[in-house]
C-alpha cells in the first residue's frame, strides 16, 4: 500500500508563489532583503557577499542592488558578469537560487531616482579610499560627502534561471524556471529535491 502524499502545487502555482515572495521583498518592511551573491574574482577565485535587495523588476525578472562603484565586485562583474544568487525565506522554508547576468546601470536619471527614492545616505558612499583598501587604522577612514553620488552605483542582475526548493512538512519540492528564447517568459520543470 502506497503512503498518502499531499499533492504538490503545479509549476505555474509555484511560480506565482515565487513572484509573490519577491513582491513582498520589494514592498514590505521588516523582512530580510539580504541575498548572497557569488561572483568570480579577477583571479577566477569564487567570491561571495551579502547584498541588500533594493528593487525587483518583473517580466523578465531582475534584481537591483546598490554599490560603491569603486568596490571590487564592480570590476569582477565587468570581467565575469555571470553570477549566482541565493535567498532563503525562513518563514516559508523556501530557497530561491538564481543564475543571472549582471550589469551596472549607467543611466544618470535612473541613478538619481534611486538616490532620491531610497533616501540614500552620503556616508555610505563617501569614503575617500575605495572599499576594501587596506589601511593601518580605522581612524584613517576619511569621508568626502561631495563625492558620494559619483561613487554610487546600481547593479542589475538579469535572472536567467530560478531554482525553487521548498521544505514542507509532508514533502519537499524543487522546480527550475529557465528564461525562454522570447526573453520574457520562463520554461518550468520539476527537479528531485
Amino acid at each position: 500500500m502506497m503512503p498518502h502524499i499531499e499533492p504538490i502545487d503545479s509549476l505555474s502555482d509555484i511560480w506565482i508563489k515565487v513572484t509573490d515572495q519577491l513582491n513582498r521583498l520589494k514592498t514590505e518592511r521588516g523582512i530580510s532583503k539580504l541575498m548572497v551573491v557569488g561572483t568570480l574574482s579577477e583571479n577566477k577565485e569564487p567570491e561571495i557577499r551579502t547584498l541588500v535587495l533594493r528593487d525587483v523588476i518583473f517580466n523578465p525578472l531582475a534584481f537591483l542592488f546598490f554599490t560603491d562603484l569603486r568596490s571590487p565586485k564592480v570590476q569582477e562583474l565587468a570581467l565575469y558578469p555571470k553570477v549566482t544568487m541565493l535567498h532563503y525565506d525562513t518563514s516559508l522554508k523556501r530557497q530561491l537560487r538564481c543564475k543571472a547576468h549582471a550589469g551596472v546601470i549607467n543611466d544618470s536619471n535612473m541613478l538619481a531616482k534611486y538616490w532620491e527614492d531610497y533616501n540614500v545616505k552620503e556616508k555610505d558612499y563617501s569614503t575617500i579610499l575605495a572599499p576594501g583598501t587596506e589601511i593601518s587604522s580605522s581612524e584613517l577612514i576619511l569621508k568626502d560627502d561631495k563625492s558620494a553620488f559619483k561613487n554610487f552605483g546600481v547593479i542589475q542582475l538579469n535572472v536567467e534561471q530560478v531554482e525553487v526548493l521548498e521544505l514542507g512538512k509532508e514533502n519537499h519540492f524543487r522546480a527550475r524556471y529557465l528564461l525562454g528564447k522570447d526573453g520574457t517568459s520562463y520554461e518550468a520543470s520539476w527537479l528531485v529535491p
